[in-house]
């Protein structure tokens, strides 16, 4: 029976790794995968990677979420695997801000919604682009939370902006079901 758990020769792209999320990387490493560890401050990167108990299989790839270009896995925000790797996106990133002055609330809410829900959208669709042009399968996880379903009254931007991942993951799956990927 096939280890459903086995993710080795596999690539796997974390967003904000570096956070209290170390799970993520870690449990992908022991298990075989290729991590590399996204995040847009280069010392944050340089200080996960010193932590880091599993250097060989990781690398390090400054990228800005909000930004579409090099959001590409082209070497320029990622890793191109190659012919037959699989890839896993796990869009980890987040960020929120807690005001209720409506005036200090338009600069957090574009923010907020350029890195949750604009970050989700660019890294899914580089991660699907590249599952479509190497016909190797591979998986997107969003990470979300409770506060896109029941709302956060001391969040807006945060409760939209993870309403937002959950719709997009959902009509990304079904747009990527009808064209016979997923």
């Amino acid at each position: 029976m096939k280890d459903p758990f086995n993710v080795g020769s596999n690539v796997t792209i974390v967003t904000a790794a570096h956070r209290n999320r170390r799970i993520d990387r870690k449990e992908f490493a022991a298990r075989g995968a290729h991590v590399v560890v996204a995040s847009r401050r280069s010392k944050t990167l340089r200080r996960c990677a010193t932590r880091s108990v599993m250097r060989r299989q990781c690398e390090m790839a400054q990228v800005d979420v909000r930004d579409a270009e090099p959001v590409r896995s082209d070497g320029r925000g990622g890793p191109s695997p190659t012919l037959g790797e699989s890839i896993r996106s796990i869009n980890n990133h987040g960020a929120s801000i807690t005001h209720t002055d409506a005036a200090a609330i338009a600069h957090g809410w574009r923010a907020v919604i350029g890195i949750n829900l604009d970050g989700v959208f660019f890294c899914s669709k580089s991660a699907a682009r590249q599952f479509m042009e190497q016909k190797s399968g591979g998986a997107i996880i969003n990470i979300s939370s409770t506060a896109g379903v029941h709302g956060s009254a001391t969040m807006l931007p945060y409760g939209a902006s993870k309403a937002g991942v959950i719709n997009l993951t959902t009509s990304h799956a079904s747009e990527w079901v009808r064209r016979g990927f997923g």
